[in-house]
C-alpha cells in the first residue's frame, strides 16, 4: 500500500512538474449593476465582482461604438465610477471590463440605461442679448441661452419696481420679444 501511494505521488509531482505548474484562475463574475444620481450631464455606475478587480466602462450613443471609456487602477469587489458628459433624452449602450491583477479580464454584455429623467440642476446662462429696434411705443429683443428655457421678461420704469411682464411658454434658446404699450420719451428697465 505504501509503494502504491508512492508511485501516486511521484505521478502527481512528475505531472506537475513537466506540465508546468498552471495557476488556476476563478471566474470573474460581474453583477448588481446600478446605474444612479443622473444629474448635470452625469452619472453614478455601481457594480460589484466576487474576486477582486479594476475596472473599465466603455459607453456611447451607438452600441456598436462604445467610443467614450471611463477606468481606474484600484482592484476591489465593489466598484463605483462616474460617466461624465452624458445628455438628457438619449439612450446611452455600455459595457463594463473587470480585470483581475494577473490581466484576465471579463466583461459584461452591450446594455443600455436612458438619460430621459437625468436633472439639471445647473442655471441656464445668458450667451447673448441684443436690442433689435426701439420704436416711439416699443422694442424688439432677444436673447440667446445655453439651453432651452422658457421665459418672462420684466419692464417698467422703476428699476427697482418692474411691474409689467411678458411671458414666453414654449422652451427654446433663441428667444425674440416685441414689447409695445410704452410711453414715449420715458426710461425703461428690463
Amino acid at each position: 500500500m505504501k509503494k502504491i501511494s508512492l508511485i501516486l505521488n511521484f505521478s502527481i509531482i512528475f505531472v506537475l512538474i513537466f506540465l508546468g505548474f498552471k495557476q488556476v484562475q476563478a471566474d470573474i463574475n460581474i453583477y448588481d449593476i446600478e446605474i444612479s444620481n443622473m444629474t448635470n450631464g452625469r452619472a453614478t455606475i455601481k457594480w460589484a465582482t466576487d474576486t477582486k478587480t479594476r475596472g473599465e466602462i466603455r459607453y456611447g450613443l451607438d452600441a456598436d461604438n462604445l467610443n467614450r471609456y471611463m477606468g481606474y487602477s484600484l482592484y476591489d469587489l465593489r466598484h463605483e465610477s462616474i460617466l461624465s458628459g452624458l445628455e438628457k433624452d438619449q439612450i446611452y449602450y455600455y459595457r463594463i471590463v473587470a480585470f483581475q491583477e494577473n490581466n484576465e479580464n471579463e466583461s459584461t454584455y452591450t446594455q443600455s440605461f436612458s438619460t430621459a429623467d437625468m436633472i439639471n440642476t445647473d442655471k441656464p446662462q445668458f450667451e447673448e442679448v441684443d436690442i433689435l429696434q426701439i420704436v416711439d411705443d416699443g422694442i424688439a429683443i432677444s436673447w440667446t441661452t445655453n439651453e432651452n428655457t422658457k421665459a418672462k421678461v420684466y419692464y417698467g420704469t422703476n428699476e427697482s419696481n418692474l411691474s409689467k411682464s411678458k411671458s414666453f411658454r414654449s422652451f427654446e434658446m433663441d428667444h425674440s420679444a416685441i414689447i409695445t404699450g410704452l410711453k414715449s420719451a420715458e426710461n425703461y428697465f428690463l
